[in-house]
């Protein structure tokens, strides 16, 4: 916008002194007023992203904060060489992602649930034992004795009884129990399948995101390339206008190049933390990443 302006200076100043003609002034003053529309455009689409962003953090339109505008605190950075090779990446996702996670503890949960119904189908060995204590009074051809000498005999331990037995059981037939362990079993054996396929889409995700971090790395660099060939191509083009070798048509495209490069590679800078934040997301690295933890009320 601010090239359009001033070139719309220049193209003014050379009408007044009659080395351009009027037509080439109206030619500038209608870029000026198509790239206004544009940043009207595109002041628009920031605005409705502040508000998407204000209503998924929740803030209230009316608050304070709603009211703010969000400002960028940093640009966005290239800083290639910062992820970690496939094969790390590889290893944390398999390592840390929550979902992979809770599918082996409720695997182990499964298997936990089979032995208990595996162990309902053996036989019961159960070891039975007793142990008591008489007391007697008198002898075996009186049947009176006091009652003080009986309590006293059973403290002496002197007529002991012991019982001891072993029972033993066995579950015959046991309908019930087979069904549920065959149940189990199957439950288990679907958990397993479900955490093969599990593994297979997270290394499907790390390497389409990975893959994609390489892609955006070499788009960033070659719209770094023609970004900056752009601008000695409108460097050389507004020499030449200067000196009245070419045209503000010329100019001005040479603009519009220059502006398209820029944008390109801007948005290829945006594609490439986009894909790093997503490798990030399906290693389960996105915490760490920002360096956020979290602490539990026993750790504070």
């Amino acid at each position: 916008m601010q090239r359009a302006r001033d070139l719309e200076k220049q193209v003014k100043a050379q009408v007044d002194v009659g080395t351009l003609a009027e037509l080439e002034i109206l030619q500038a003053q209608s870029d000026v007023a198509s790239r206004d529309e544009q940043l009207l455009n595109a002041q628009n689409l920031i605005e409705d992203n502040e508000d998407n962003l204000k209503n998924i953090l929740n803030s209230s339109f009316d608050s304070e904060d709603g009211l703010k505008k969000i400002i960028p605190a940093d640009s966005p950075v290239f800083e290639p060489g910062n992820e970690n090779s496939l094969e790390e990446a590889l290893k944390t996702a398999l390592t840390l992602r929550p979902d992979l996670l809770a599918k082996k503890k409720e695997l182990d949960n499964r298997n936990i649930e089979a032995k208990y119904n595996e162990n309902q189908m053996l036989p019961t060995l159960d070891l039975i034992g007793s142990l008591g204590l008489n007391g007697l009074s008198g002898d075996s051809t009186t049947t009176n004795g006091a009652y003080d000498t009986a309590l006293s005999e059973a403290f002496s331990t002197n007529y002991g009884l012991w019982q001891f037995g072993i029972n033993l059981s066995y579950p015959l037939g046991n309908r019930a129990a087979k069904s549920k362990l065959a149940a189990k079993r199957l439950e288990v054996a679907q958990l397993l399948l479900d955490i093969k396929e599990l593994e297979k889409n997270i290394v499907v995700e790390v390497r389409e995101a990975y893959r994609q971090i390489k892609t955006d790395i070499k788009r960033v660099q070659a719209t770094r390339v023609a970004r900056k060939l752009a601008e000695e191509k409108l460097n050389a083009e507004e020499k030449k206008f200067k000196v009245g070798l070419s045209t503000s048509f010329n100019v001005l495209a040479f603009q519009e190049d220059l502006a398209e490069e820029q944008s390109n590679e801007i948005k290829a800078v945006i594609d490439y933390n986009k894909s790093l934040t997503r490798l990030n997301q399906v290693m389960a690295r996105t915490l760490e990443a920002h360096d956020i933890k979290l602490f539990s009320k026993e750790d504070s």
